[in-house]
């Protein structure tokens, strides 16, 4: 679609290992929430032809998300308190996915611009879809056969909290309090 159109672009929405060839998520679906592929606005018609596309035997794939975050304050009354507290929060999942075979089915050919709007055209929902925001249409899927996965979550929390002041004008008392909490959860799960 030309850029000088009010109408949002339109996606193609890629493949992943965790759908069902005959499943609610079918090539062709018409979705606005990648979020939830399950859920089609419409079905692109006509649908060109699904052919297969090249595969894995026996294998392995893992992905690794990290997050982390750090936070201090220091504050000095005169040179009668001062005081000082520090947080950090950190986070890590890992998903391990096995597999004893996947295929891959695509469309022949993804549906171009041209194509999209003649089928604004013709199919209401599509177009008042654009008109609200970005449509994605599934163009393909990796069906897994045997898929295992297992996620493993790390957690780390870390906090301290320290501070000093003056008793007289010859003695200071100062203190220091830490703390540190952190785990580790792994979840299997096995699908044919």
């Amino acid at each position: 679609m030309p850029a000088s159109t009010k109408d949002r672009k339109f996606y193609l929405r890629a493949p992943d290992l965790e759908f069902r060839l005959n499943g609610p998520i079918k090539i062709g679906n018409v979705i606005t929430d990648m979020t939830l592929p399950q859920d089609p606005i419409t079905f692109l018609d006509p649908l060109p032809k699904i052919i297969p596309g090249s595969g894995y035997s026996k294998g392995k794939t893992e992905s690794m998300h990290h997050a982390s975050a750090n936070a201090g304050l220091s504050a000095k009354l005169y040179d009668l308190f001062g005081g000082q507290a520090e947080a950090k929060t950190s986070s890590s999942l890992k998903t391990i996915y096995a597999f004893d075979k996947v295929s891959a089915w695509y469309l022949e050919k993804n549906p171009t611009a041209a194509d999209a709007k003649k089928f604004r055209e013709k199919d209401d929902e599509f177009k008042n879809a654009l008109l609200n925001g970005p449509v994605y249409i599934i163009t393909g899927l990796k069906i897994a056969k045997g898929l295992r996965y297992s996620n493993q979550r790390a957690n780390e929390h870390k906090a301290a909290l320290s501070g000093g002041g003056h008793v007289t004008q010859e003695a200071i008392v100062e203190g220091r309090l830490e703390g540190e909490l952190g785990g580790e959860n792994t979840g299997r799960q096995v699908r044919e």
